[in-house]
């Protein structure tokens, strides 16, 4: 009956393994791992987590995000899994530091934040707030197509329908770098997404960098895609009508 019942924990024990996700295994393996270094016990690692809880409420409290650098250091080392609560505080926290000379000065290329939201996603559900601020740091370091797939890789889920600024800075983006063809993808996908209300300034934007690199031009060639969007004419004042209208029919409503 001893040996049956042994039998039978190795079998929970191996089935509940197997619902791990690959993250939630790695920092299993860390997590054995810091223990065996530090001489700690399961009960030590479960407090800290506990007291990381703490640490994060305090930090809220005292909109004092610094601890949590420290913290959040402590979680990669030890393996640590943090309740989602968790860690939605602190990225609420952490976001406040965000371009702060203190959140730069030694901390060199690192984007905390957007580690934090990544850890989060990798291990719960994603919010629209994690989606925000990883959209935020792709477009940060210049990767408009990054943030873009991003958003679409939820498209079929409850965060399809984002709302205008986690989508407006890939579009700026987009604007910026002249890559005009995928910039009019994304208008067209925000015009069409029901959460998604179009601001006089994003229109402007927009149109004034369509302007700039010639596309309402009389000669200038048609826009990549654009036809197939539904946009004919796909360049020249015809083009510029059709945008303008657009433009006249979100903001005057």
């Amino acid at each position: 009956n001893k040996s049956s019942r042994i039998g039978n924990k190795e079998i929970e024990k191996s089935k509940k393994e197997n619902k791990m996700s690959y993250t939630e295994r790695k920092l299993r393996e860390r997590r054995d791992m810091y223990l065996e270094a530090t001489n700690l016990t399961a009960p030590h690692h479960r407090l800290a987590t506990v007291l990381l809880a703490h640490l994060s409420d305090h930090c809220a409290k005292t909109s004092n995000p610094l601890p949590l650098y420290v913290g959040w250091e402590k979680v990669l080392e030890a393996g640590m899994m943090p309740m989602e609560r968790t860690l939605s505080t602190s990225l609420y926290v952490l976001s406040l530091d965000e371009g702060k000379e203190s959140d730069r000065s030694d901390k060199g290329d690192r984007d905390v934040v957007s580690e934090v939201a990544m850890f989060h996603d990798a291990l719960y559900e994603p919010t629209e707030k994690t989606i925000a601020l990883l959209v935020k740091s792709l477009v940060g370091r210049g990767d408009a197509a990054g943030a873009e797939a991003l958003l679409e890789s939820i498209a079929d889920g409850p965060l399809a329908d984002l709302r205008h600024r986690t989508t407006s800075p890939i579009l700026k983006l987009y604007c910026e770098k002249g890559e005009i063809d995928a910039a009019l993808r994304l208008y067209h996908k925000m015009k069409h997404t029901s959460r998604v209300v179009m601001e006089a300034g994003t229109y402007s934007d927009f149109i004034a960098a369509v302007a700039e690199n010639g596309y309402f031009r009389s000669d200038s060639e048609p826009i990549d895609g654009a036809k197939d969007l539904g946009y004919n004419p796909a360049s020249g004042p015809g083009l510029l009508d059709i945008l303008i209208s657009d433009m006249a029919e979100d903001v005057l409503d």
